[in-house]
């Protein structure tokens, strides 16, 4: 059987997909090949590897993949997949991989918010020395962690950790964590009511596009603070703008935003959050440490080995979920 990597790979990467497939498959990488070996290693590929196939992949190469019965997508997120390209085959995506970098940032974000650091960096530059400034507490207070999946998890484990109580969302309403309550997306409003800070992990579909607006923002707490590290246009823009300029004291920590270069666009924003003296933002580079890359493709191989020994593969998904 032949596996086609369509994205780029380093040395690291190489090593990650070969280690784990070398006595499964013949490994290709397409970045190695000229036109016609391209075309060629995807006319006979069982199985493709790749972040974005309509961005990796020119559309005669698209069409040759005749014998492609499997998809490994590194990328957690299913949002901008193709799925009609590959209506035949199964489709699997890399949930978890990165999920410790990503808790990391939220967490950074969330102490960032919370004891004020940007504005109290801010004043030292400009001379003011302002010590009695007020920072919020974690300890003891309520974070509800929207989307309890690898990334929420992990981030609910290191606020606990800081003394904070959980509320969580997931898809069955039920988990085995300690948290203090766990519902579906129907007990939004539960989970969200007067909590301290809001952690949005959840993955973006039909169901949790706008999922918090100005109804949701205003359960909770004045003082609040959102992070987004899953997909921006899980919160309304334009209500998440209104409320932190209503509301100075609430805060938001953003690493995700509604149109960024990786979607084919620009970084462009239809309200200045940025002039915002209560927004802290980062260029969704919360997975981005050293070894990261290497890191998804042994997950990624990982997944396709249990493919090519005839085991249910982890993380599959259609464009309906």
């Amino acid at each position: 059987m032949l596996v086609a990597v369509a994205h780029a790979a380093d040395a690291a990467v190489r090593e990650a997909y070969r280690g784990e497939l070398s006595t499964l498959a013949d490994v290709r990488f397409l970045v190695d090949g000229s036109e016609l070996e391209r075309q060629g290693w995807l006319r006979e590929a069982t199985v493709l590897a790749t972040f974005s196939p309509q961005h990796e992949l020119k559309e005669p190469e698209m069409a040759a993949l005749g014998k492609l019965r499997f998809v490994q997508c590194l990328a957690a997120g299913r949002d901008r997949f193709p799925f009609e390209a590959f209506a035949s085959c199964i489709v699997a995506f890399n949930q978890g991989a990165a999920a410790e970098p990503i808790a990391e940032h939220a967490l950074a974000l969330v102490l960032a918010a919370a004891k004020n650091l940007l504005a109290r960096h801010n004043d030292l530059a400009a001379g003011h020395f302002k010590q009695s400034g007020v920072n919020m507490r974690l300890a003891g207070g309520t974070a509800a962690v929207i989307g309890l999946g690898a990334i929420g998890s992990r981030v609910a484990y290191l606020l606990r950790a800081m003394g904070m109580k959980i509320r969580a969302i997931n898809r069955s309403g039920r988990t085995a964590l300690p948290v203090e309550l766990c519902r579906t997306l129907d007990g939004l409003h539960e989970v969200l009511d007067g909590a301290d800070i809001v952690i949005v992990a959840i993955e973006l579909n039909r169901q949790t596009k706008d999922l918090i607006g100005a109804t949701q923002l205003r359960l909770l707490k004045p003082d609040a603070i959102l992070v987004n590290v899953s997909r921006a246009a899980v919160v309304q823009q334009e209500a998440l703008y209104a409320h932190l300029t209503q509301q100075p004291g609430f805060r938001a920590g953003l690493d995700v935003w509604w149109n960024e270069p990786m979607h084919g666009g620009q970084f462009r924003l239809e309200h200045p959050f940025l002039g915002l003296p209560n927004v802290i933002g980062s260029p969704h580079n919360s997975p981005m440490v050293h070894g990261i890359f290497s890191d998804l493709a042994a997950a990624a191989a990982c997944n396709v080995a249990r493919f090519l020994n005839g085991q249910p593969p982890l993380h599959v998904a259609t464009s309906t979920d």
